[in-house]
Order: C-alpha cells, then sequence, then structure tokens
C-alpha cells in the first residue's frame, strides 16, 4: 500500500541543500507584506497540455504510468471537481483583487484514479519544452535546464505549451539566481552550474507543473468530504505555488525558529546556514534503515549493503564461497526491510541473522581483479560505493578484504550517527523548524479552507480523522505503533502543545529527509497556525446527494482495481 505522501509526486528528486537565498524566504515578486497564493503571475510556472500528453512526458521523466482515470462525466469526478473549482474561484479573485491582473494559470483539473493499492492525492510534475534553442543548437536535440545544472541530448517527451518570448522566460528564469543562468546569447553557464559538454546544446526543457490533480479512489473511500475538501486545499496549495518548479525550490528548506509566536511566514534562523550545512551533510548522505534496531553495522549502512553487496553474492553460485552462509540467509525479507517505516519487524530480524554471517565471511572474501570463491572484484565493490553516495570516505587499498572496505563504510556511517544525535539535540534546545514545500501547502490548506467555510478547528479534526485512516492502511505490523503515535499526539494536542511546567512543547519534525515532516508535527503545525492567525471563514456549501453513496462507488472501483493488480 502506498501511501502517506499527500502531496508533490516528482519523478525527479527535490535538491535538499537549497536555502531561502537573498529574499529571506520571501516568496518571489511578493513584499512580504503579502503571501498569496501564488509565486508570481508567471505562465512559466505550469504548463497546461492534454492529459494524454501529460503522461507521455510524466512517463519519459521516470514517473509510473498511471491507471487509467475515471471518466471526467463520471459523478465521482464531477464532485471532486466541483470542489477544486470553487477553490479556484477564491485563488483567482484574491490574485485579482491583489494584484489587478487575472491568473495565468491554467484551471486545475481533478483525475480520479482507480486504485487498490495507493492511499494518496498528488500533483505531478511535466517536462515543458520552454520555446527556447540555446545558441548552436536545434530542434533535434534537448537540453534539460535545472536550476542547478543543464544536460545536452537527453530524449525527453514534452509538453509545448504557449509561452512568452523568450525575453520573457530569461527574466522568469534568472530572477530565482539560479547557478545556472540563461544568457542573452542563448547561452546557459554560471560558476557552479553543471554542465554537460560532450553533446551540443537544443531545444530548451525544464521541469514545470502540470494542471493536473490526482486522487486515488482507495483514499475517496476512506476519508470524509470535509477531509478530502481539506486534501485538496493542499494539493491546490502545492499547485498553485508550483513547489514542482525547479526554480522555485531556494525558497524552501531553510531552518527558521519554531517557538509559537512565529511570524506568519517563517523567515531563516540566525544560525540557518551553520544548520543548513550539517542538514546536507546528513540527508544527502547514506539513509538510516530501522534505526532502533542495532546491529554490527551501522543502520545507515544498511541501504548500500543490501543494494550494493546483496546483489554481488547472489550471482556467486560455485561451490566452496566463502560468503555462501550470508548469501543462502537471503529471502524474501528484503523488501520489507527497505520499505519499512523505523519499526522492528521480522525482516529486521532476518537482516541481523544475514548481517552477522557476512561480517564473519567478509574478512575472507578478498577483492583482486580476479573473481573466485574467495575474491570479490575490487571494481565493482567499488562502482557499488560510488553509486550509494556514501559520502567522503577513505577506502582501502586493492587487495584488501570486504571486511576492510565495510570496516571504513562504517565508520563514516557511525560518525554521521553521532553528528545527526548532535544536530536534533540542537534543533530541540533552539526549538527549531524546517520550512518546507509540505510545511507551506498545510498553511495555505487552512487559508484555502476557511475560505471554504471549513474553519481551522475543524481542519484540525480532519487531519485526526486522516491519521485515523492511514492506521487502518498500515501494514499490520506497524499499526499497534502507528496508533500508540496517535494517541500520543491526540493527548499532547488536549494539553495544547505545553509541558506539566507549562512551557511550550517542542515536537519532532520527524525524519529529517522527508518534506513532509511527521504525521504529529502537521498537526502541532495546524494547531500553532490556528492560533497565530485571524482566519476569515466563508460560508459553507452543502452539496446534493449523500457523500456514502460517492464512497461507496470509489470502494467499489478500488476493488476491481484490486482484483486486477492496481
Amino acid at each position: 500500500m502506498k501511501l502517506l505522501l499527500l502531496g508533490l509526486l516528482s519523478a525527479c528528486a527535490i535538491d535538499t541543500s537549497g536555502a531561502a537565498g537573498d529574499d529571506d524566504g520571501k516568496a518571489d515578486g511578493q513584499s512580504g507584506s503579502y503571501v498569496g497564493y501564488i509565486q508570481a503571475n508567471s505562465p512559466f510556472y505550469w504548463a497546461p497540455s492534454a492529459y494524454a500528453d501529460f503522461s507521455a512526458s510524466y512517463t519519459s521523466l521516470g514517473g509510473a504510468a498511471n491507471p487509467t482515470p475515471v471518466a471526467t462525466a463520471d459523478r465521482l469526478t464531477q464532485r471532486l471537481q466541483t470542489w477544486i473549482d470553487r477553490i479556484d474561484a477564491v485563488v483567482r479573485k484574491e490574485v485579482h483583487d491583489t494584484t489587478g491582473e487575472e491568473l495565468v494559470a491554467p484551471k486545475p483539473i481533478v483525475e480520479v484514479l482507480p486504485s487498490g493499492s495507493t492511499f494518496n492525492a498528488w500533483v505531478s510534475p511535466v517536462a515543458a519544452c520552454a520555446g527556447v534553442t540555446l545558441a548552436g543548437g536545434d530542434d533535434s536535440t534537448q537540453s534539460f535546464l535545472t536550476s542547478a545544472q543543464v544536460t545536452h541530448g537527453t530524449s525527453y517527451q514534452c509538453v509545448h505549451p504557449t509561452y512568452p518570448s523568450v525575453t520573457d522566460f530569461r527574466t522568469f528564469w534568472d530572477r530565482h539566481k539560479p547557478a545556472c543562468k540563461v544568457g542573452a546569447d542563448l547561452v546557459v553557464g554560471g560558476p557552479s552550474c553543471g554542465i554537460e559538454t560532450d553533446a551540443a546544446p537544443g531545444e530548451l526543457v525544464m521541469i514545470s507543473t502540470s494542471p493536473y490533480i490526482h486522487v486515488t479512489t482507495d483514499l475517496i473511500g476512506a476519508v470524509s468530504e470535509r477531509t478530502l475538501a481539506v486534501i485538496l486545499s493542499h494539493e491546490l496549495g502545492h499547485y498553485y505555488r508550483a513547489h514542482v518548479t525547479d526554480a522555485t525550490i531556494q525558497h524552501y528548506n531553510f531552518w527558521y525558529d519554531s517557538e509559537a509566536d512565529r511570524k506568519k511566514v517563517p523567515v531563516p534562523a540566525a544560525n540557518a546556514s551553520d544548520l543548513q550545512i550539517k542538514y546536507s551533510e546528513l540527508v544527502n548522505g547514506p539513509k538510516t534503515i530501522q534505526a532502533a534496531t542495532p546491529g554490527r553495522y551501522s543502520p545507515r549502512l544498511r541501504t548500500f549493503v543490501m543494494t550494493g553487496i546483496v546483489p554481488l553474492l547472489t550471482e556467486r553460485t560455485e561451490t566452496g564461497f566463502v560468503c555462501a552462509a550470508a548469501r543462502d540467509a537471503l529471502g524474501t525479507w528484503q523488501a520489507p526491510l527497505m520499505t519499512g517505516w523505523g519499526i522492528p519487524t521480522d525482516a529486521v530480524t532476518s537482516y541481523l541473522a544475514f548481517e552477522t554471517k557476512l561480517a564473519a565471511c567478509a574478512s575472507h572474501l578478498n577483492l583482486t581483479g580476479d573473481t573466485g570463491a574467495t575474491s570479490l572484484s575490487y571494481g565493482t565493490v567499488l562502482m557499488s560505493v560510488i553509486d550509494a553516495k556514501l559520502g567522503k570516505v577513505t577506502l582501502p587499498f586493492q587487495g584488501a578484504t570486504l571486511a576492510n572496505v565495510l570496516d571504513a563504510l562504517n565508520a563514516n556511517a557511525v560518525k554521521l550517527d553521532k553528528k545527526e544525535a548532535a544536530l536534533r539535540t540542537q534543533i530541540a534546545q533552539n526549538r527549531i523548524g524546517l520550512y518546507t514545500i509540505e510545511e507551506e501547502a498545510d498553511d495555505i490548506a487552512l487559508e484555502i479552507s476557511a475560505r471554504m467555510g471549513i474553519a481551522p478547528t475543524d481542519v484540525i479534526a480532519s487531519w485526526q480523522e486522516f491519521m485515523a485512516a492511514i492506521a487502518l492502511v498500515v501494514p499490520p505490523d506497524f499499526r499497534q505503533t502507528y496508533l500508540a503515535e496517535n494517541t500520543s499526539c491526540a493527548a499532547q494536542l488536549a494539553k495544547s502543545f505545553t509541558n506539566d511546567d507549562h512551557t511550550p512543547m517542542f515536537v519532532p519534525i520527524g525524519d529529517l529527509g522527508e518534506p513532509h515532516h511527521s504525521d504529529c508535527y502537521r498537526l502541532f503545525n495546524f494547531w500553532r497556525e490556528q492560533k497565530l492567525r485571524n482566519y476569515s471563514i466563508g460560508e459553507p456549501f452543502v452539496f446534493a446527494g449523500d457523500w456514502q453513496t460517492f464512497q461507496d462507488e470509489a470502494r467499489t472501483l478500488s476493488a476491481q482495481a484490486a482484483s486486477i493488480g492496481q
């Protein structure tokens, strides 16, 4: 079951090294006194297209193909589209009243996806051809542009929006102060711009935001209409702020003082740069698996062991192979281990048994240029280390054993473990938070929901309903722990997130590398925001037809999808 994203579904990695930049976290083109629903009223943030063209483009970026959406005319799609249209009307009025301009973003369109295995809603990226051909190239080649890198000669299925002039594109792109700037001569460059130089430039391709808001039938069938409206408000926060568009990323992922009386939009803390350096080293390094369960090696080394070493062992079938016991300890537990939620399961027990056998044989497995019962290829192991991005590690010279390599990598992982513990202590002591696109989308969801007649206290109740719905679909091994976390969080909310001595409670953000933050932190953020701001509550509106009938349809579609493995 895929779940918990409820936000941006991107085929491209988000750059976690970004900071707020020179504008101290303020949105592009905004004074700071007004923070609206959009970065700026520029068409380059969005890329309208037919759904088939979007789908081809999204999969060319590496995204998984979606199931065929429910028909546009279906009452389920129409019901959700009505919510989308009402929210869109609010946003367009706000933009017009504030700027005097009509919003150029395409009208958002909901797509309901039949699914028996995905509990989610999301906004997707699309590859957009900007109508610009770089100097020295032609339309037969492509240049894929991000704020930090340009790659020539790749092949993406572009959508082709009708964008304004090249001059307007350059103004839009360069205003964000990217490392890769587009010059007046249509040459991309910059001192820290990564440029592939072994191919000719060509038509400029960038990541933009598609107009399609995807919602699965699993999600629709599990929550009330009010909760679904809050979720759609969150998704449209992503859409209007164009979070998937690479040009916006430097406005996020900065550290701020998270006291209960923070400003409406946080600004970087005094020590944000220092925190960012420490944070980047951790989130860009090896990821921890099942950190609560220690083993022979750091849990931070487990991803490398499973993806880098295990494949090398499984292909060795010769008699007398010195790591046969470790190889034979593999089974069906690897996938559950890699996709676990940090909660000990039988997969961890199986991994620890495998790890013990690996450590026992690794000192007898020599790294040479030859292959045999007592050796591995040093070059192959080295490439696995490079691919795993394990940080700055000094490896032993060729001719060493696998144990030497694992011990060197483990020593580095242990250092990172200590650095993470120190960073978490520093964050807690200084009451620091990390502002991400997901936190901004939650903030916008409160505002939009209020305009829809859903009071902030009801948003908080809806989020708790959503947390309860998650508990029903998480794997059984994790359910009890997840329910206990929900109960603990509800108790914190009942105490208004204060300690027994009436001081503000510090709520951890959870996984440092997860922009959504923990569910309890998000509940805390909703609670804090509704305390800080005066929301204007709109007139509620009531649909004809009972929501239960729409849920029944969604559940039927989910069951049908599950029967065919979707």
